[in-house]
């Protein structure tokens, strides 16, 4: 009885791991499989469980950083990702509590806010933090 609970198991995870696609499921189809396993060794019902529990989470802890490396890695580079870390010229006054602030970038004028809130002057250089929308936060 408890080969056929295993299978769906098995089955069961691997399943809803293709449908979601999040690396959270595959883990423990592994686990219910190795059950399976011990359970076709002769193995009694707490250590199929103690197995599926001990392999699901060795699976998830040593396993699944690598993968999720693996399948992250091919990640193509934006030109909002290339405006990070810019240094740019301010061409009107940056002040949070007003709307104002303006730089150029590649022929495209970008609304600008201070990273700490301090006012910055037309003609100071600053580096691009971060995007918010379509505001840049800058630092000096």
């Amino acid at each position: 009885m408890t080969t056929y609970v295993w299978l769906i198991l098995t089955v069961a995870f691997a399943l809803l791991e293709a449908m979601t696609v999040q690396l959270v499921c595959i883990w423990f189809s592994g686990g219910a499989l190795i059950a399976l396993i011990a359970g076709q060794l002769g193995l009694g019902i707490w250590g199929q469980v103690a197995i599926f529990i001990v392999t699901a989470a060795i699976l998830l802890i040593f396993t699944r950083p690598v993968v999720k490396k693996l399948l992250h890695k091919q990640g193509t580079e934006t030109d909002l990702d290339r405006i990070i870390g810019k240094t740019v010229v301010i061409s009107e006054r940056v002040d949070n509590f007003a709307p104002s602030g303006k730089c150029n970038i590649n022929g495209v004028t970008w609304s600008v806010q201070s990273f700490d809130g301090s006012p910055i002057e037309a003609g100071e250089q600053v580096t691009v933090e971060r995007i918010e929308g379509v505001r840049l936060i800058v630092k000096r």
